[in-house]
C-alpha cells in the first residue's frame, strides 16, 4: 500500500511515490572518484597500500551524494 501525505482533510490524500524504476541514476565520474581518492588518501597521511580501499570509499561517498 504507498504511503499518502495527510492533509487536514482525510479525504484529500494525496499519494507518495518513491521516483520511477527508470529514472537515470547519476554515476559519479571516474575522475570525480579519482580526485575524492587521492584527497582520502592525503587525509590519511599518504601513506601507501590502501589505493583499492581509498577508490572505494571515494565512490560510497559519492554515490550517496547523487541518490
Amino acid at each position: 500500500m504507498p504511503k499518502t501525505a495527510k492533509s487536514k482533510n482525510k479525504t484529500d490524500e494525496i499519494p507518495v511515490s518513491a521516483p520511477p524504476a527508470d529514472a537515470p541514476q547519476v554515476e559519479p565520474s571516474t575522475e570525480a572518484i579519482a580526485q575524492r581518492a587521492y584527497e582520502i588518501f592525503l587525509e590519511r597521511g599518504g601513506t601507501h597500500g590502501n589505493d583499492s580501499d581509498d577508490w572505494l570509499q571515494a565512490e560510497l561517498e559519492l554515490r550517496a551524494k547523487t541518490r
